[in-house]
């Protein structure tokens, strides 16, 4: 028999005084109890965005007849971001990625929503990525925003502008970030920045492990493949009679090292879940 386990961590990084990344874990859904959710927000401009919709998620999931049917997350993020938009003292925004696992197929659906990740660590050590960043260059969502009189600035790591408001961001879905969506003569699945998720599905195998973490993880790794190399590198020099006895909790304080050690500024969160067949303590 097959059990979930997970790990998260959570951290300010050493130059920033607030936290606004925001983690959800929920081992089963009250209606659909086969599935599980876990989730990484990474707010910007404050955490007041990130903290609603990780208060919110976990229900408007779980009141979809269906919680991994895309056109129905799609037009579920839709009315969540719609809510955020005309909540005249809701500031900020956040981007999102998050996993629905089914604990009796081991089928796992990925949502992302701007630039945090998600990736699998299979049991050679080899690394499929799950999750593609949302930002300027890519040409689509460049000429989405072009569409919508925003400037693209910078020549390589490119950020959209408003000259409206004089407001410059990095990537080009979120939820929130009412700035960037006020054109009213199209709708918000056409505006600079888009809160819709793109997905993607993969079978979560024995003793693999999912990561999904906000972009501060690997600001300066930079890909997938660095950060899982310096987490191997770090859990192979943890003695074998440390008091952190779990792979998945040995990952989450790997990670955590790997992105202080490569120099981080930013906040940085993530989970760590696989799937056992040894006894759980969950």
């Amino acid at each position: 028999m097959s059990l979930l386990d997970f790990s998260v961590f959570e951290d300010a990084g050493p130059y920033r005084s607030t936290m606004e990344d925001v983690t959800l874990t929920c081992v089963s859904l009250p209606k659909h109890p086969h599935l599980s959710v876990f989730a990484v927000f990474d707010g910007h401009s404050g955490s007041q965005v990130a903290k609603y919709v990780a208060s919110q998620f976990v229900s408007i999931v779980d009141d979809l007849d269906k919680p991994t049917d895309q056109s129905a997350l799609v037009a579920a993020m839709y009315q969540l971001d719609k809510t955020l938009i005309e909540t005249e003292d809701m500031k900020g925004g956040t981007c999102a990625v998050f996993a629905i696992i089914d604990t009796q197929t081991w089928s796992v659906l990925i949502g992302n929503i701007g630039d945090s990740r998600c990736c699998k660590v299979k049991t050679d050590g080899s690394v499929e990525t799950l999750s593609e960043d949302h930002t300027p260059n890519m040409k689509s969502e460049r000429e989405r925003a072009i569409r919508n009189g925003m400037r693209i600035l910078g020549r390589f790591r490119k950020e959209v502008y408003c000259p409206e408001t004089d407001y410059h961001i990095l990537i080009t879905r979120a939820l929130g970030d009412k700035l960037f969506k006020q054109n009213k003569s199209v709708p918000l699945s056409e505006q600079a920045l888009i809160c819709e998720p793109e997905f993607k599905s993969t079978i979560l195998h024995p003793n693999e492990i999912l990561l999904l973490f906000s972009d501060g993880v690997v600001e300066k790794l930079e890909s997938n493949e660095k950060l899982v190399e310096q987490m191997q590198r770090h859990m192979a020099e943890i003695p074998d009679y440390s008091t952190i006895s779990t792979l998945v909790e040995k990952c989450t304080l790997c990670i955590k090292i790997a992105a202080y050690k490569s120099g981080t500024t930013d906040n940085h969160s993530g989970i760590a879940v696989t799937r056992t067949t040894q006894t759980s303590p969950r």
